[in-house]
């Protein structure tokens, strides 16, 4: 009698501590448009920070042929009952991979650790599938191609415009048309990756602090008269972003020393041309 006390008051006891827990959707980041992915219970929320969720990129897209390839996403923060999360890597399933292999044919893998533009480190690890069999020399040269192919690429690309080369099949097809140069190739995928390390916090600030400084110099050297000199002028008056020189008023442009009035009103124009029209006398 006592045993099925004790069981019975272990019973509630698990009942009421469930009762005790929240719940809380699990949502894609950004890159992803914010899906639900699902939905975990907590005690805490701060008993759910590092957890792994596991989704498929057909869940997130609808899109059945990507049923195959899985996403993998740390949650990082709540928000209410919210829980966002970050990207960590995907993954192809098994069976998948297994269907791509054909007789006759030589199965070529290969693992690259790329840098993003903006400071990720990430492990990709691709397979290649030949046209009949190709001898050892020409495998290692697929390999070769392939990781200069991957490296060239991801280093003009953000990790969000990584992750979507990748389950898109965008960064596999570079791959495969590369390696075709070589021996005819029937498949590449890109079956595997993994964030090895995230910048911090300064790298990436510097990360955009230079793409908006690449931005804002190639609109103010696209500008009829302006040069990279008179555009430098600009950029370290302070306007160091597209919408900071956009919301800049003519008389803000004047007041840039060694601009010089003309050149002001230039940009100003350029920038504005919805008020140059206005502003222009009417054919009679």
């Amino acid at each position: 009698m006592a045993k099925k006390a004790r069981a019975r008051v272990a019973a509630r006891k698990t009942r009421e501590a469930w009762k005790a827990k929240q719940w809380y959707r699990v949502l894609a980041p950004g890159m992803f448009n914010n899906a639900e992915i699902g939905e975990t219970p907590a005690r805490e929320p701060e008993m759910l920070l590092g957890r792994v969720s596991e989704t498929s990129l057909q869940d997130i897209s609808g899109d059945f042929t990507k049923s195959h390839i899985k996403l993998y996403f740390k949650i990082n923060g709540i928000k209410g009952t919210d829980a966002t999360t970050e990207f960590i890597g995907h993954d192809m399933t098994s069976d998948y991979v297994r269907r791509l292999t054909r007789r006759r044919s030589s199965k070529i893998e290969d693992v690259v650790d790329v840098r993003t533009k903006d400071g990720y480190k990430v492990r990709v690890k691709l397979v290649a599938i030949s046209i009949g069999r190709i001898s050892s020399s020409h495998q290692h040269a697929i390999r070769m191609q392939s990781r200069e192919t991957i490296r060239a690429l991801t280093a003009n690309m953000t990790m969000p415009e990584l992750v979507k080369a990748m389950v898109s099949g965008e960064l596999s097809k570079a791959v495969a048309k590369d390696c075709k140069k070589i021996r005819p190739v029937k498949r590449v995928e890109i079956r595997k990756s993994e964030i090895l390390r995230k910048p911090a916090v300064d790298e990436r600030q510097e990360a955009i602090k230079e793409e908006n400084e690449e931005a804002v110099m190639e609109a103010l050297e696209s500008i009829d008269g302006i040069g990279p000199a008179k555009a430098r002028l600009v950029y370290d008056a302070g306007y160091k972003s597209l919408e900071s020189l956009k919301s800049a008023s003519l008389e803000d442009l004047e007041s840039i020393e060694k601009l010089g009035k003309a050149a002001a009103g230039k940009i100003y124009s350029a920038l504005h041309p919805e008020n140059s029209e206005e502003e222009s006398p009417s054919e009679e």
